[in-house]
């Protein structure tokens, strides 16, 4: 009996275990994004290797618009890539390893995310609080907890959030934000993003939403329409809903592995997915009652779409790759192409980041190591990091992390490995942005520093530099108001000089209504703008003049006033986009045209013919033009019917054109990378020829001109991306010998030219403020020329070589008003400049002797008159002057001219 019994444990004991694993549609609640993933949200260009990299993550950031369903509001198809956090292993045996790689990806991956903010779920919820999972358009997925009051904050870790975009803080760009709502007895969830753009999810089951509607920062529509779950189009509409504007209808998105998408605008865009499947036998040997035994397991894994190609108007070919942990790893796109490599880098977790950046720039364009990059890796809420980029030509950058994930440094060393520039990062407590201080080798070039308001949008922002030129630190304040309804829009703004901008915006939109500009010494109104806007929020008219009243109404004072009407179109396509533009000003309180211009459109949303009207409301020419459908221009002819024509190749760099007199044909030729490598000007009788040669570094190091002559760069500073050294064609010298020419230019971290010597060995030093304006300039002979600054980077004054010194004033709107002319200290002659809110009208000479200028009401000048002679002006219908009268008793001059449509004068 003991037998039997071992014999039957046996024999189940090698009976084979399967595993179906869900298949990914059925994969519902998206992961939420790990902290590296977070910090490529908010990064500066600054801080991108190669422009694609995050230095912090070692992961490509990546976003392509693929498709744009042209209407009053336009829908783009976008989509970003979210690239994997790959552990370094999962289990030490090869086989499980590679069954647990695929449940990892299953679970976890989400690749190119397109629409990923569709969904939203409730992760649990009790009498006090509910957990929401919301993910963004850009893939970004966090969790958030509404209160029973109905306060709403972060539930996720809020290491690498902060309110900044390319170093620039704004309460924009904190996801601490958002807003949602629970309505409806939690039938509906509306989140408010922190751009003030509101999305309207509506309930599925019982903890999955759809989104159902988007209301723009605008306050145009985006209306989703779907099928049960399944997303069949995406509709743009006006605030009220009555009219659709633009389409985009999608077939076999999310799930189909050959996913395309049509515009209204009969534009298609395709995505072809690679879908893996891995059916894995493993047999594991298990000793039991000393008797070894083995297991079988089956396992089947259905992984989530894998993007490999797409097809755009933008592009057809766009190829992508991945290695075998599905990590990208070549990238072939219009505008980039490159390869990467991954290594494993040594942390808590030890993890794969991007270790080298290849680009096509090698012989024959292969790829190469552009970018070598290894990782201290900061832990979040444990260790700082740090990221070290060494480039191809020596020269290398560190990236220094906080603890928080928040970039602390970035130091950029040339190929001798002498720190040339250094940028700092402090901030609050809360993450928002305190200062950047940017250093040029040990030299502070500003200090930039915030104060914000509490929803980190910056209400004081302080620049601390040295600018007047006298090697001291002066400090200039701006002053802001932003509005607190969510929008975060700007109210006001002040200057330190004074000058003061008041905004007002339409009620629960973004859209401007006026803009005063005023001066805060007398508190006047200088300028005035305003704008109006259809009962769909189309804007139908813009105003700008002169007068003082906030009221756009209200005239008094007003010298000049210009008004823009927009005619918009009445029918489909393209209903209420722009069909026409006219320019009106006021005289004498009635409105005069000035011009009007009608547009018609192609079949993809691109103007291909204006009507031009002048100010009689005559008929005056058109112009056609041609397009495809990435939006090149194919071709265009011009008012007097002559007609250039323009060819791309597959990713839309002009390789031939013709011009309007036809005959001129211009041929361009590129490399893999883009760059402009050969250039012709082709005529009956001539060919003229360019030619160009670059480094790895995109750095032009040779250029052949028409002649056959060669000018070569070279040593190029690694930090300014500049060439020390440029070699000039040989000369002839007076005793027929040859003569080699060389320049050579040394520059700081910034770009700005240091030092100059030309091709007779005189040198010629420069100096900047913090502007990077000139301050002084050394010749060889050691005289010098000396400038100086006004805090808002004005000219002050400025001495020559002769010692001859010029004093500038300025008016409140940067309009000199007043030139001294000084020499040995002393006064030796002045000019003076006086302005209505928009033009000159009186200048007094350095001799005394002033003119005096007028203008009619559309502003166009109308006379000058100096010391009593006048010179009168007057115009055509279109605008253009036509006659010139200069009197001088009987000798009074008249010149009239009469042009054609291309302004050239023919009489």
């Amino acid at each position: 009996m003991k037998h039997l019994f071992l014999i039957i444990f046996l024999f189940f004991s090698c009976s084979l275990k399967a595993y179906q694993t869900t298949n990914v549609s059925e994969k519902e609640i998206s992961s939420i994004s790990i902290p590296e993933q977070i910090s490529g949200f908010s990064e500066s260009q600054d801080f991108l290797i190669g422009n694609i990299l995050n230095p912090l993550s070692g992961s490509l950031c990546l976003s392509k618009t693929d498709l744009i369903a042209k209407g009053a509001q336009n829908i783009y198809l976008t989509r970003y890539y979210n690239p994997p956090y790959m552990p370094e292993k999962f289990d030490d045996n090869q086989d499980w390893n590679e069954v647990k790689l695929y449940q990892y990806i299953q679970k976890e991956y989400k690749g190119w995310s397109v629409l990923p903010h569709l969904s939203l779920y409730i992760i649990s919820k009790n009498n006090q609080n509910t957990i929401l999972r919301v993910t963004f358009p850009n893939g970004l997925t966090l969790d958030y907890k509404v209160s029973s009051a109905g306060k709403t904050t972060l539930n996720s870790a809020i290491y690498g959030i902060s309110n900044i975009q390319s170093d620039i803080p704004n309460g924009k760009n904190d996801l601490r934000n958002t807003r949602i709502f629970i309505e409806d007895n939690e039938n509906t969830i509306i989140v408010q993003a922190c751009d003030g753009a509101k999305r309207i999810y509506n309930k599925k089951n019982e903890n999955h939403y759809l989104l159902s509607k988007e209301i723009l920062p605008n306050s145009k529509i985006l209306r989703y329409n779907y099928n049960s779950n399944k997303l069949l189009s995406i509709e743009s509409l006006d605030p009220i809903e009555k009219h659709v504007y633009a389409t985009l209808k999608l077939e076999g998105f999310p799930n189909e592995t050959n996913q395309n998408f049509i515009s209204s605008n009969t534009l298609t865009c395709s995505y072809k997915n690679d879908q893996k499947v891995l059916n894995k036998k493993i047999t594991e040997k298990k000793k039991i009652l000393g008797i070894i035994t083995k297991e079988k397991h089956l396992f089947t894994y259905t992984l989530p779409n894998i993007l490999i190609s797409i097809s755009s108007p933008f592009y057809r070919n766009e190829t992508i790759s991945y290695d075998d942990k599905f990590q990208l790893d070549k990238y072939f796109g219009k505008n980039q192409i490159f390869s990467c490599e991954y290594k494993v880098f040594r942390s808590q977790n030890p993890h794969f980041k991007i270790n080298r950046l290849n680009l096509p720039v090698g012989n024959n364009d292969s790829f190469i190591p552009m970018y070598e990059i290894s990782y201290d890796v900061a832990i979040a809420g444990q260790k700082g990091g740090k990221t070290i980029v060494k480039k191809i030509d020596g020269s290398s950058t560190i990236y220094e992390f906080s603890k928080k994930l928040l970039m602390n440094k970035i130091s950029y060393f040339d190929d001798k490995n002498v720190l040339r520039k250094e940028k700092k990062y402090s901030w609050y407590n809360n993450n928002w942005l305190k200062s950047i201080e940017l250093k040029d080798s040990d030299n502070r070039v500003y200090l930039k520093s915030f104060k914000y308001d509490e929803f980190g949008n910056p209400i004081e922002e302080t620049f601390t530099a040295k600018i007047e030129g006298n090697n001291k630190e002066q400090i200039c304040i701006i002053k802001r108001k932003i509005s607190f309804d969510g929008f975060n829009n700007l109210l006001y703004e002040e200057n330190d000089d004074g000058l003061i901008q008041i905004y007002s915006y339409l009620p629960n939109t973004n859209l401007i209504l006026s803009k005063l500009t005023k001066n805060k010494f007398d508190d006047k109104i200088l300028i005035r703008e305003f704008y109006e806007y259809d009962s769909f929020n189309n804007l139908v008219k813009k105003i700008i003049d002169d007068g003082t009243s906030p009221d756009k109404n209200n005239l008094t004072n007003v010298l000049e006033r210009r008004i823009t009407k927009y005619q918009l179109r009445q029918s489909q396509p393209f209903l209420h986009m722009i069909e026409g533009v006219e320019e009106y000003y006021l005289d004498n309180s009635h409105e005069k045209l000035l011009k009007k211009i009608y547009y018609s459109y192609d079949r993809w949303g691109n103007i291909n013919q204006e009507d031009v009207y002048d100010a009689k409301d005559d008929f005056a020419y058109s112009i056609y033009k041609e397009y495809n459908e990435r939006g090149d221009l194919l071709s265009e002819t011009n008012p007097v019917k002559q007609k250039a024509s323009y060819e791309y190749d597959q990713k839309g760099r002009l390789f031939k054109s013709h011009n309007f007199s036809n005959k001129i044909t211009t041929e361009h030729t590129y490399d893999t990378k883009g760059r402009l490598k050969e250039s012709k000007e082709i005529t009956e009788d001539l060919i003229h020829q360019k030619s160009f040669e670059y480094d790895s570094l995109d750095n032009l190091i040779s250029q052949k001109d028409y002649f056959g002559n060669v000018t070569y760069y070279s040593k190029y500073d690694p930090i300014a991306k500049k060439p020390n050294k440029l070699t000039y064609p040989e000369i002839i010298t007076s005793d027929n010998s040859t003569k080699k020419v060389e320049t050579k230019c040394f520059y700081n971290a910034l770009g700005a030219k240091l030092r100059y010597v030309d091709a007779n060995e005189n040198s010629f030093e420069y100096k900047y403020n913090a502007y990077q304006d000139l301050i002084v300039i050394t010749y060889p002979n050691k005289s010098k020329e000396f400038f100086t600054y006004y805090k808002n980077g004005k000219l002050k004054s400025y001495i020559n070589r002769d010692g001859l010194e010029i004093r500038y004033t300025y008016d409140i709107l940067g309009r000199t008003i007043i030139k001294e002319y000084y020499f040995d200290s002393k006064k030796i002659a002045n000019e003076k400049f006086e302005y209505n809110n928009f033009h000159l009208v009186k200048e007094t000479h350095k001799n005394g002797h002033i003119t005096e200028y007028k203008y009619d009401f559309a502003g166009r000048k109308v006379s000058d008159n100096f010391e009593g002679r006048t010179t009168k002006y007057s115009y055509d219908a279109l605008g253009r002057v036509n006659k010139i009268t200069k009197f001088n008793n009987e000798n009074t001059l008249v010149i009239k001219y009469k042009r054609d449509h291309i302004d050239r004068i023919n009489k």
